[in-house]
């Protein structure tokens, strides 16, 4: 039976002290790990999030968390198996799992992009991979019903107004973080008595280190507002 596993609510607690697994990134080899068959083991992306794990036979209990974006396992059974692991960014991760007993919870992190030692989310990523995450992080704010929780990201609010044309009022109205983005969320209204014509590079002196603006409305009445999210680097 395939047993498919999204980003639930994380209804088991991990141990505090986990062994950890590092590994480099590359969906085309297979990754192979131990895990402990008494404790919960944590897969975890660098610089990213899990989108959806799953197993070809039931061997495993499969669960997630929403605010880390991490997969938590615990295999049920001492012969060795294979997980699937999908990251937001659109990669999928071949693991083959040995369990282990008198093993403690072990921690699989992933290196999505091979290159820990580097900064800057841009570099980490490549330019088509970081473009590729920025479009699929934007599609699916945009795509919300009002403000709700992304996963792998904590949800502030922030309610500031934030200067930067006479003819406008913006606010900024909340953020989506973690360790490497930040995206938030801005409301435009058009404070004058003309129609106002917006583009997005006109915008990027907000804050620093922004790389994709996205505005939903891009010509305003007077007295017509637009939401516009940003996503940035976090330094």
């Amino acid at each position: 039976m395939r047993k498919i596993v999204g980003l639930l609510l994380l209804v088991s607690l991990a141990t505090a002290v986990n062994a950890v697994q590092k590994f480099e990134g590359n969906p085309d080899e297979i990754i192979a790990v131990k895990a402990s068959t008494t404790d919960p083991n944590i897969i975890s992306i660098t610089g990213g999030s899990i989108e959806s794990v799953w197993g070809t036979e039931d061997k495993v209990a499969l669960e997630a968390n929403v605010e880390t974006g991490q997969a938590i396992f615990r295999p049920a059974t001492l012969t060795p198996f294979t997980l699937f692991v999908q990251t937001l960014a659109g990669n999928t991760y071949t693991l083959a799992v040995t369990p282990q007993q008198k093993l403690i919870g072990q921690s699989i992190v992933i290196n999505e992009f091979g290159t820990i030692d580097q900064s800057g989310v841009e570099r980490n990523l490549g330019i088509v991979a970081y473009k590729n995450v920025v479009k699929r992080l934007l599609r699916t704010v945009e795509q919300m019903q009002g403000v709700q929780k992304l996963r792998g990201f904590s949800l502030v609010s922030v309610n500031k107004e934030k200067p930067l044309w006479v003819e406008t009022q913006i606010v900024h109205v909340n953020s989506w973080r973690r360790s490497d983005l930040i995206i938030d969320r801005y409301l435009i209204t058009n404070i004058t008595d003309k129609k106002l014509v917006m583009e997005e590079r006109e915008f990027i002196s907000l804050e620093r280190m922004i790389r994709a603006i996205s505005i939903r409305k891009h010509t305003l009445a007077p007295a017509e507002s637009s939401v516009m999210y940003t996503v940035r680097e976090r330094s």
